[in-house]
């Protein structure tokens, strides 16, 4: 975590630049990274519709493809089903949970998609063309 050339280093308690973060201090910064990842989104994907094909992943508890969901696929829509939890870095178990996801298509895209969250650890992607029928287009889904 790039803290900045003002940062008091080694990282421990103390009282002064010299000598580390006071308590306040260490306390502030403990609260800003829980915030961060409050408000993080849970995974970034970039993913084929009409193909079980998954372009790019950023999430919580890995970056790649192979940290990536599951995706299943058929005409015109992809699932991606996550595991029941993780081990996050300190060590601690994480349940799945999903609450929330927003999809959208390529800017190169005509056509347009509607997500939806079918339980706590999958989301399913549905695109369409201009006329209403199934398309396959590759879709970007932020996941909460």
């Amino acid at each position: 975590m790039p803290l900045g050339g003002f940062a008091p280093l080694p990282l421990r308690l103390g009282g002064s630049a010299e000598q580390g973060w006071t308590a306040q201090q260490h306390a502030r910064a403990c609260a800003d990274l829980v915030a961060l990842l409050k408000t993080a989104p849970f995974a970034l994907l970039d993913l084929q519709t009409g193909a079980s094909t998954l372009h790019g992943y950023v999430g919580q508890h890995g970056i790649g493809i192979e940290a990536g969901p599951v995706i299943t696929s058929g005409t015109g829509f992809a699932r991606a089903t996550w595991d029941d939890g993780y081990v996050d870095p300190f060590g601690q178990y994480q349940a799945t949970r999903i609450k929330g996801a927003y999809a959208s298509t390529a800017f190169y895209s005509s056509n347009f998609c509607v997500e939806t969250v079918d339980s706590a650890k999958q989301v399913t992607v549905r695109a369409y063309s201009a006329a209403g029928a199934n398309a396959a287009t590759r879709v970007f889904v932020v996941v909460w």
